[in-house]
């Protein structure tokens, strides 16, 4: 939580922002940045003077760099399809959306796992897992928008909940942004070693439940 709202936003800092991801992924217009702004249900209404979407984890340590540096609060988002305005900038925060983080690295189905960039859309991770004969079990309603990092960010359950598990379950490891580091950790000491990052297990089709 923040301890007072942002002050009226600095344009010269702005800019130091927007030029970090460049000027066509800087979105200041009001009518650009409106769709990041609330849900789909209207129930939570933010503000904001920028909305940055970098495409590279380079880029989003530079962004968490300088609001670290200048002490400016950022709101990071996936598909923007939370219910409950945890991706909302309700103070005038600047977002970091991650929507253009869309690759997945890697399908491995000699060890069942895959590695995604955060804003792959679930059902992208769906379909590449069924490509390689396997499933990824993590459904529910939003996942032609959600993404793997909101997922992971809200422990979405979804249909397969109970035989599978939540979504923090399917995951062997993640890469996280520390200012301008970029460290790669298991979630538990439990959790294997092999490749910690951003991994996201998919199963065997009618697999036991995973756990």
């Amino acid at each position: 939580m923040l301890s007072k709202p942002p002050g009226p936003a600095d344009p010269a800092l702005l800019a130091r922002f927007a030029a970090i991801v460049g000027a066509r992924h800087a979105l200041t217009d009001p009518a650009a940045i409106a769709p990041y702004l609330s849900e789909e249900r209207g129930l939570y209404q933010g503000r904001s003077p920028l909305v940055l979407r970098p495409g590279t984890v380079a880029e989003v340590a530079a962004i968490l760099e300088l609001a670290s540096e200048t002490g400016t609060p950022v709101v990071p988002q996936g598909g923007n399809t939370g219910l409950v305005g945890g991706q909302t900038p309700l103070h005038g925060e600047v977002v970091v959306s991650l929507r253009r983080l869309d690759r997945i690295r890697e399908v491995d189905p000699t060890s069942n796992t895959m590695t995604c960039e955060a804003g792959v859309v679930l059902a992208k991770a769906q379909e590449a897992a069924a490509t390689a004969g396997r499933l990824f079990p993590l459904s529910l309603g939003a996942e032609g928008s959600c993404t793997i990092g909101g997922n992971l960010a809200t422990n979405a359950g979804g249909t397969g909940a109970l035989a599978y598990g939540v979504a923090r379950e399917l995951v062997l490891g993640c890469c996280a942004c520390f200012r301008a580091r970029a460290r790669s950790r298991p979630p538990s000491s439990a959790s294997p070693p092999r490749r910690p990052r951003s991994h996201s297990s998919t199963l065997p089709r009618n697999a036991p439940a995973a756990r």
